[in-house]
């Protein structure tokens, strides 16, 4: 793990040394409160350096190993702020493209005004795609010519390519190899992440469970503070922990934070701030 580790402090420090990099320009603030995609082009064509080289992220991993929350570290260490989170289920074909890059006004039926799309909506800040491999094989050469320079050409728009400074960070449970062999994944897009991280599985990292717990019972939705400041649930017994230690966690990481805070409940239940053996069930 301590390879991971290095490899993602390595990874913050270059997105942060980019963000500081752009932040100075406000390309968000300067943008906001203007709807016009001619009006927002003419602006940041204006503003936008092509040297900026910005940094991309796909993050891989097994269902519930902490994806989304490792997006979420990333972007509060560099900009302390949250980040957009946008998934790609559910959303039907013919309308990916325009949720993304935006529309121009009558680029297709319904649309009767310009639409900025997710990513100008978010410029200057992370966006996190969640499930990309969901993307159609179409939509997955725009976000590669995306990443190429990062602007975007909203459907029906026939101006000038539009630069969009974004922080993209991606991430799948599916192998991504056996679909790029499969021709259901671009290999050059998987290749234009300037960053691929894959997060190991909780049976795979036995060694960081205390970490692991300790950190999750830091988190004020799983742990209430009380009126003091205080967590409600303040300690863990070392039974508690072993029997924790000894599972498998099909559902990793979100599954442990379930159960601690299943445990958590039972304990202010029983109304004790320690969590007992009998309070860990699986």
């Amino acid at each position: 793990m301590r390879n991971f580790y290095n490899q993602l402090n390595s990874i913050i420090k270059d997105f942060k040394n980019s963000f500081n990099e752009i932040s100075f320009l406000n390309l968000k603030k300067d943008t906001e409160s203007i709807n016009s995609i001619n009006e927002i082009s003419e602006i940041l064509n204006k503003k936008f350096r092509e040297d900026f080289k910005l940094p991309s992220l796909l993050i891989e991993g097994e269902t519930g190993t902490g994806k989304s929350l490792l997006a979420s570290i990333i972007s509060d260490k560099v900009k302390e702020s949250s980040l957009y989170k946008f998934s790609l289920v559910n959303i039907s074909e013919n309308l990916i493209d325009s949720e993304i890059f935006g529309n121009a006004k009558g680029a297709f039926t319904g649309a009767d005004e310009d639409r900025k799309g997710r990513l100008l909506n978010n410029i200057g800040n992370f966006v996190f795609f969640d499930e990309i491999a969901e993307i159609p094989t179409k939509t997955q050469t725009k976000l590669l010519l995306y990443l190429d320079d990062y602007k975007i050409n909203p459907e029906g728009y026939d101006g000038k390519s539009i630069p969009v400074p974004t922080f993209v960070i991606g991430a799948t449970n599916r192998n991504l190899r056996d679909m790029m062999i499969n021709n259901d994944f671009r290999t050059d897009l998987y290749h234009r992440f300037k960053y691929k991280i894959r997060i190991p599985s909780l049976k795979e990292r036995k060694e960081d469970m205390r970490f692991l717990i300790s950190f999750i019972m830091q988190n004020p939705y799983i742990n209430d503070l009380g009126d003091n400041g205080f967590y409600k649930v303040n300690k863990i017994s070392m039974e508690a922990i072993k029997k924790l230690e000894n599972y498998e966690y099909p559902g990793n990481f979100r599954e442990l934070e379930y159960i601690i805070k299943s445990a958590v409940n039972r304990a202010i239940y029983n109304e004790i701030d320690i969590i007992l053996p009998e309070h860990i069930i699986f």
